[in-house]
């Protein structure tokens, strides 16, 4: 392992607040001035103003120890076009503030060169008994992970406990026994580990939708909405998080929230399928049978080999004592899927009645 290797591999192990302090000692030896400093995820962003030709500038410039390409694209994005940024070189670093103003993202190779060239790599030498400690972590760590692509959850606990033991700051570790837990069963067990990267990481999006999932299993609906909450807070609204939403707010239900949420994820894809199924689920439980009906009627145009939606419109039909259109889809249902028994069954009740 070379010595850049084994610095920046102790600079992924330090604490966010030791982190936030490395950071800010590159800074001001730049000569910037820091005005606010946030955690995001394993990154941080700095905001503050700079003097340049006899102006003062506002700059937003992000540090990133995460060596994941998507994690730095995710980074990127949290930009917005009318962001004006700091510029570092992406080739070397320079030694005064340059006039163009552009964002650039400071990854590991960056952030090394930085402590290179203000003497701090010292700090982040790693000895041989560390090294070794660590090698054996990530060992036990690749054996949890097999453990648990193969299903086997409680060997993968079992190591990546190990694991933990050596390396107690491994959020790889701590995911992938978050998923083990999970997948065992041991859904409480799981919700610990995640809140584990929470302390460790911060904000971490993956992280706030896995806790969300999970709290929304476990029936604590106002929990699981304050971590979608945050998740849109951090400007990653998708689909399926305003989905996710709609159904806790549902189960709480906060019909007018739920309702809001689903359009929320259809505005961003109106033929998503899941948010069109629950819109027609949220009309039912609020006992509005027409506007179930009518949701489910547009799931069809958009997915009319579905025989599951053909039996739902049929079931609603049969609520509002449509009788005749009733039959006809559940014709269609059984077509589509003959062994579908709840739709042959609710056809006989119907057929028993006339």
């Amino acid at each position: 392992m070379t010595k850049k290797e084994k610095v920046l591999e102790n600079i992924q192990k330090l604490e966010r607040e030791d982190f936030e302090k490395l950071c800010l000692i590159c800074l001001e030896k730049l000569g910037i001035k820091i005005s606010n400093f946030k955690a995001m995820s394993d990154h941080l962003v700095a905001e503050g103003t700079v003097k340049m030709e006899n102006m003062n500038k506002d700059y937003i410039i992000k540090f990133s120890r995460s060596i994941n390409e998507n994690s730095i694209e995710d980074l990127k994005r949290f930009l917005t076009p009318s962001t004006e940024g700091l510029f570092l070189c992406p080739e070397e670093v320079e030694d005064h503030l340059p006039s163009e103003e552009r964002v650039e993202i400071v990854g590991p190779d960056k952030l090394f060169q930085l402590l290179n060239k203000f003497d701090l790599i010292s700090k982040f030498d790693l000895d041989d008994e560390k090294l070794k400690a660590d090698s054996k972590a990530e060992k036990l760590i690749q054996k949890g992970k097999r453990y648990l692509t193969k299903g086997r959850y409680e060997k993968a606990i079992d190591a990546l406990e190990a694991a933990l033991e050596m390396d107690p700051k491994s959020t790889e570790a701590w995911q992938l026994i978050g998923k083990s837990y999970r997948f065992a069963g041991q859904k409480e067990e799981a919700l610990k580990a995640y809140e584990k990267i929470s302390d460790l990481e911060g904000k971490n999006t993956d992280i706030l939708k896995e806790k969300g999932r999970l709290l929304y299993e476990l029936r604590r609906y106002d929990e699981a909405i304050l971590c979608f909450e945050q998740i849109v807070d951090l400007g990653y609204g998708t689909k399926e998080v305003w989905n996710n939403k709609a159904l806790c707010h549902m189960r709480n239900g906060e019909y007018e929230e739920s309702l809001h949420s689903i359009e929320k994820a259809l505005s961003l894809d109106p033929e998503f399928e899941d948010a069109l199924l629950n819109k027609a689920l949220i009309y039912e439980d609020m006992g509005n049978i027409e506007k179930a009906l009518n949701s489910i009627e547009i799931l069809i145009t958009k997915y009319p080999y579905e025989s599951e939606y053909h039996f739902a419109r049929a079931a609603y039909l049969r609520e509002l004592s449509r009788v005749s259109e009733a039959r006809e889809a559940l014709e269609e249902a059984l077509r589509l899927e003959p062994d579908l028994q709840k739709a042959a069954k609710l056809k006989t009740e119907l057929d028993e009645k006339t």
